[in-house]
């Protein structure tokens, strides 16, 4: 119960006062509860008597008409409190979770699959809210209104029958204990399994193509089958240690129940209890049958979500790999980009995957990238973007190292254009909005906007002279944007803040302007990314769906989608990761030019296996298994007569022959 309570400490501490006043309210609703019973034994003992008048009998069931109808809002109430804990602590753990996702860097993700990861955030979550709802729920029905009970039956009764009825039912204590143990260890197996199952779904449907192709359909079921089996295996060895808390609780309450009317018959013929007495006690026991049910359900309940809440607690303790001092510098931009005796190997590996890198790029110029499948090019230029930890070496932007400046705004002054392009569900405008500047809202931040009146948090002395006020409600982030108009109309003022059922309260989390977007506009971008024409021929333009739910389009115009991202907020530093290489040689020379010529003064990085794509760069590298084995220009790396030389003019070979082809 203890190592229960810690897990749940963070909880307790943010929504203590809601489950505050549910307890307060459970205290109210057990001692009316207790009155009926009460009522029904005294009206049948002067029923008995026959000293019981009409009128007084309909007074007693128009009273207890009333009881009922009061205990009944009341228990809705504390229902209604305490389930609204469970959706909040939901939300809560969700949004840690998610939190914890997008910060963490590739190693994170190498260590926790896929399927784990939204296992964790969906049914260890839904354990821990079923925690917070229907466990507390089960809690203080097995704890608070038991103990009513057994107070009145022991004082309003007999303690003679009190004790010789309830004595039975102790022996459900052990049996608590014994189950949990058991119920936590195969819970926290069967989530496992889910775990293991949730991969594989995943696995298998994006891998459908390729099971597809090689006919290895009918094996992927087979392997589905057992995963699948040994998930049912797992919930079925949990669901029947759960099922025997139920009627081993009956059976005890069966017992107390023959014990209570045989020890009541005894104490009535002795005339120590009186008939109505007897029937108030039986009444009272029959409703402990649900208070002693609601121990094993609490422990059900209270074991999964330990086990899962176990779980997240230990993916949230997950050192960040990649640390930033929050004393770092901001990054204004300019200054040269030095790697200075660079190597790096990955984690779990061995194999260094980069060996002693050093150059120097000038600020406005080019570095070209090449090199074999695997020689290091990507790990390279992912060393700028500090995604992973930095072993030997260093790296220098401008005169201070990389770890000298914080995460925002590094990530606010490199554009990153990745190898594989990923597109989301969405718009192809939403897909390019999300390179905008970080304080610029994106049309993805404007659906579903809602207003809201919030003037007091802005300017709650109305000192500014405000013209327009009006809260944009942020779905991504949880967040509204304030946005407040002062008189002279030249300046705006944005405020974020939380929304929902904490929108009212004065604390602002963060503070942010929303000015005008220093980077470049939407149509500017697609056309550097000569992605005009595409456009023009997709149904809805701009408005077309795209990703796993939208329209199919092909690699090429999947690069170039993600090229007019990087390019939205006109990055001080530009990475292009090998984002050319499913579009034509024609394509690629258009987006290279527009480039350099937009791009002119500012530092841009490019890897590619195509000569065509760096040879303007104004520092070329040429890498084999992580070392640097040439260097210098197109011109001078022609003249050494190198690996760069035989690759060029192999490449230029294979384009000319392919040019031939097409006009033959």
């Amino acid at each position: 119960m203890k190592r229960l309570y810690d897990q749940f400490a963070w909880f307790l501490k943010d929504f203590g006062k809601t489950y505050l006043v549910a307890t307060l309210t459970v205290f109210l609703s057990n001692a009316l509860v207790l009155v009926p019973p009460w009522a029904t034994g005294y009206l049948a003992d002067l029923i008995i008597s026959g000293a019981i008048k009409l009128n007084t009998f309909y007074s007693y069931i128009a009273v207890l008409f009333v009881l009922i109808l009061l205990m009944y809002l009341i228990n809705f109430i504390w229902q209604y409190l305490v389930f609204l804990g469970s959706d909040e602590i939901g939300r809560a753990a969700r949004r840690l979770l998610v939190t914890k996702y997008l910060r963490q860097s590739p190693p994170f993700f190498a260590k926790n699959s896929t399927g784990s990861l939204m296992g964790k955030a969906t049914n260890d979550v839904d354990a821990i809210a079923d925690m917070a709802g229907y466990g507390i729920m089960s809690l203080l029905d097995a704890t608070i209104f038991p103990l009513a009970l057994i107070t009145i039956m022991v004082f309003a009764v007999s303690w003679k029958l009190t004790l010789v009825s309830v004595l039975p039912l102790t022996c459900l204590i052990y049996f608590s204990k014994l189950i949990g143990r058991v119920l936590y260890e195969r819970f926290y197996e069967a989530q496992h399994a889910f775990d293991n199952m949730n991969e594989k779904v995943l696995e298998n449907i994006a891998a459908v193509r390729v099971i597809r192709a090689y006919d290895k359909s009918d094996e992927e079921i087979r392997d589905f089958v057992k995963t699948a089996q040994n998930l049912y295996d797992k919930n079925m060895a949990l669901i029947r240690m759960g099922a025997f808390f139920g009627p081993i609780s009956r059976l005890v309450s069966g017992i107390s129940h023959t014990i209570a009317l045989a020890y009541g018959a005894y104490l009535i013929a002795k005339r120590q209890l009186s008939p109505g007495s007897l029937v108030s006690f039986l009444f009272y026991l029959d409703m402990l049958n649900w208070p002693m049910l609601a121990v094993g359900e609490f422990i059900n309940v209270s074991q999964q979500a330990s086990a899962s809440m176990e779980r997240i607690l230990e993916l949230l303790a997950y050192p960040e790999d990649v640390v930033y001092d929050p004393e770092s510098e901001e990054y204004t931009g300019g200054g040269a980009i030095i790697f200075d005796k660079l190597s790096f190997t990955y984690p779990e590996e061995t194999k260094p995957a980069l060996h002693d890198i050093s150059f120097i790029l000038e600020p406005g110029q080019t570095l070209g990238v090449v090199g074999k499948v695997g020689s290091g090019k990507t790990t390279l230029l992912k060393q700028l973007l500090r995604f992973y930890p930095q072993a030997e070496g260093k790296i220098y932007l401008g005169d201070k190292p990389l770890q000298a400046y914080s995460r925002e705004s590094l990530r606010a002054a490199i554009g990153y254009v990745p190898q594989h392009p990923f597109l989301f569900s969405r718009t192809i405008r939403a897909n390019i909005e999300l390179g905008a500047p970080v304080g610029v809202a994106s049309s993805l931040e404007r659906e579903g906007i809602e207003k809201i009146s919030y003037r007091p948090v802005i300017d709650p002395e109305n000192k500014l002279g405000l013209q327009e006020l009006e809260a944009k409600a942020l779905p991504l982030s949880s967040r509204a944007r304030m946005t407040a108009v002062p008189k002279d109309g030249e300046k705006n003022t944005g405020k974020t803040v939380p929304i929902g059922s904490r929108t009212t309260e004065n604390s602002l989390l963060k503070v942010t302007k929303n000015i005008d977007s220093p980077g470049i506009s939407i149509e500017e971008a697609i056309d550097l990314a000569d992605f005009r024409k595409d456009l023009e021929q997709l149904p809805q333009g701009l408005d077309t769906l795209a990703g796993e739910k939208g329209i199919a389009l092909s690699g090429g115009q999947k690069q170039r989608i993600t090229i007019a991202r990087a390019l939205l907020k006109d990055p001080e530093i530009l990475v292009l990761d090998d984002c050319l290489s499913a579009v034509d040689a024609t394509t690629e020379e258009t987006v290279l030019k527009a480039l350099k010529k937009k791009r002119f003064g500012r530092t841009t990085l490019i890897s590619s296996h195509r000569i065509s794509s760096i040879m303007h760069s104004d520092l070329i590298l040429v890498l084999d298994e992580g070392r640097i084995t040439e260097r210098g220009t197109h011109k001078e790396l022609l003249a050494k007569g190198g690996w760069y030389k035989r690759q060029y003019q192999r490449q230029k070979l294979e384009q000319e022959s392919q040019v031939k082809r097409n006009m033959g």
